[in-house]
């Protein structure tokens, strides 16, 4: 009777040990997959920020507002995003909301881009023209902001792991100086 109260003793606790084992390896590839992806949101954001500075710097603002027939692409090439919005759960939750914001802004700007090739765009009025260039300015100012929190985000969280995603692009200073510039006035 003992060595049958003994193995099944044995039995449970290579039982619990197995799925133990097999938890804390489930959650360490949790772990490092959450990791992977908030280093490719970084790189992903990152590199939006040069073309967006550029795009909302005052002389081509002043341009786009003065242009008769404004023309711009949509820049539609999230595919980090795209790969892992199924998956975004997996994300901290302090991470979710900037992510969803910032990818949010940059799909209505795409569209808005994307509606000043449309023929009834290019039937406006250029007051209307102007009043429309100046919402998608506004909208990609918003979009500006919303990058550089979310970058801010994604770095707090990596340095909690002792993590370096690397410099941002170039763009994050012309927006820290025109956020700067903004709130001097």
């Amino acid at each position: 009777m003992e060595a049958g109260l003994v193995g099944l003793v044995g039995v449970v606790v290579g039982a619990v040990l197995t799925n133990g084992i097999a938890r804390l390896l489930e959650l360490r590839k949790r772990h490092d997959r959450t990791l992977d992806i908030v280093t490719a949101l970084h790189a992903e954001v990152s590199a939006s920020l040069d073309p967006t500075a550029l795009q909302t710097s005052e002389a081509e603002v002043a341009y786009a507002l003065n242009d008769d027939v404004p023309f711009a692409a949509a820049d539609d090439t999230n595919f980090v995003f795209d790969a892992i919005k199924s998956d975004i759960s997996i994300l901290p939750n302090r991470i979710i909301y900037p992510v969803v914001l910032y990818y949010k802004l940059a799909q209505q700007t795409n569209i808005m881009t994307s509606d000043i090739r449309h023929p009834l765009f290019q039937q406006q009025s250029k007051a209307e023209k102007q009043k429309y260039m100046r919402s998608l300015v506004d909208l990609m100012q918003k979009q500006e902001r919303a990058a550089f929190d979310l970058l801010s985000e994604l770095e707090r969280f990596a340095s909690s792991y002792q993590i370096d995603l690397g410099q941002r692009a170039s763009g994050s200073n012309i927006m820290t100086t025109q956020l700067i510039r903004r709130k001097d006035e």
